[in-house]
């Protein structure tokens, strides 16, 4: 048994990517069979082993955290636990123990068939072992030699996923054991933090953008990363156009309509003539000294309409007469029973931008042409071609319907 657990643990030692990492492998009884971890550490992950083996399931696992770095205990087989210890970020560990497990299992395997005594059943237990939440560390990797990029779908195969540099993703770390990770995966995972752009996370990572694209797509397709959404920006509310309702004009609203209401109402609806969204609304308001969020411009536009005064023209800023002669781009769709936004974006993987946008906006139960029309006004290159195909690729997926 010595000579296969020697075995095991020099494998191991060849398939981890992080620096100043060290192994013990333990039985139920938390006797050591392996150990290169501290005296410590070894003597912590044998207490940890014998107290909580008979209430962890395979892949449940416990973090202690030392003086310089942590201590991570995993159930890997029926009579078998693993513990690695490092000084790298706690995230980082768990990457590297799930990693492990999925890569060594039928070592893991073999181990456990050698080692006296029966499986231990897991009893029911009222409180499991949750896996902490990761620690915001700001941690600036060590440039990486470079690898030819592996062969991994691209954008051509997942449509939901066209990865811009503008985007921002975060480490989700309940789905982070899913797959085994190179080193230029580990480089990006540390430089993910839900702030930084991917441009600026590739930088960072020391990895080349055509490199590190695939992997990213990799993490995606993995639910490793989850693209972080700006609320705000991407509300295609506040880039509606408004006109007035006949017979009000420009010309005679701010006598039949706006009577008694100030100087920043009346600019706005005599300037409902130009086919300004709201966010140019606002933008005007300020240039000439009246300062008015988009939000306040859009209740007063709102309030206009409840009384039949404005109405919606359309969303964005540009001409779609030409759009709209086709049925496809007229077509307006909602979500199916029992879905919506929330629930849309944990059934679908998505990598990209526009499709966080038309999910966020279809309740707005505009056309496609107006929604093209919008992500544009967002400054985002695409086509209204490719648009209909995110609308198309997303009813036949169950998401949406036409209505």
């Amino acid at each position: 048994m010595a000579e296969e657990i020697e075995k095991l643990v020099t494998k191991i030692k060849s398939g981890v990517n992080l620096p100043n990492i060290r192994i013990g492998l333990f039985d139920i009884q938390g006797n050591i069979l392996y150990s290169s971890l501290g005296e410590k550490a070894s003597e912590l992950a044998s207490k940890l082993t014998k107290g909580a083996f008979a209430a962890w399931d395979i892949g449940d696992y416990q973090v202690k955290h030392l003086e310089k770095g942590c201590l991570l205990v995993s159930r890997v087989t029926e009579k078998l636990a693993l513990a690695i210890d490092s000084f790298e970020r706690e995230g980082l560990v768990i990457v590297t123990m799930g990693a492990l497990m999925k890569r060594f299992a039928e070592d893991f395997d073999k181990i456990d068939k050698l080692l006296p005594g029966k499986p231990i059943t897991v009893p029911l237990v009222e409180e499991k072992l949750v896996e902490p939440a990761p620690q915001q560390v700001e941690v600036t990797p060590e440039p990486i030699k470079q690898e030819p990029a592996p062969s991994i779908p691209t954008s051509t195969t997942t449509p939901f996923i066209n990865i811009t540099p503008d985007l921002i993703f975060a480490v989700s770390h309940a789905n982070i054991n899913k797959i085994e990770m190179d080193p230029v995966m580990l480089s990006l995972i540390r430089a993910f933090d839900g702030i930084k752009p991917v441009s600026e996370v590739v930088k960072l990572a020391g990895v080349e953008y055509n490199t590190a694209l695939p992997r990213i797509i990799k993490l995606i397709e993995n639910g490793i990363l989850t693209m972080v959404p700006n609320l705000e920006e991407d509300n295609l509310t506040y880039h509606f156009v408004y006109e007035l309702v006949p017979p009000y004009t420009v010309d005679n609203v701010a006598e039949k309509a706006c009577a008694g209401r100030s100087e920043e109402v009346v600019t706005v609806m005599v300037n409902l003539d130009r086919g300004y969204t709201i966010r140019e609304l606002s933008a005007g308001l300020a240039k000439i000294g009246y300062k008015k969020s988009p939000k306040e411009v859009h209740e007063i536009l709102e309030y206009y309409k409840s009384i039949n005064v404005t109405r919606i023209k359309q969303i964005g800023s540009g001409d779609i007469s030409e759009l709209l002669k086709n049925p496809s781009y007229q077509a307006i769709y909602s979500y199916t029973p029992g879905m919506n936004y929330e629930d849309a974006v944990k059934k679908v993987i998505i990598g990209d931008r526009k499709t966080l946008i038309i999910l966020r906006n279809i309740n707005l139960r505009r056309p496609v042409a107006e929604i093209y029309n919008g992500i544009r006004d967002l400054n985002i290159e695409t086509t209204p071609e490719e648009v209909l195909k995110i609308f198309e690729d997303l009813e036949k997926r169950g998401i949406i319907k036409k209505i």
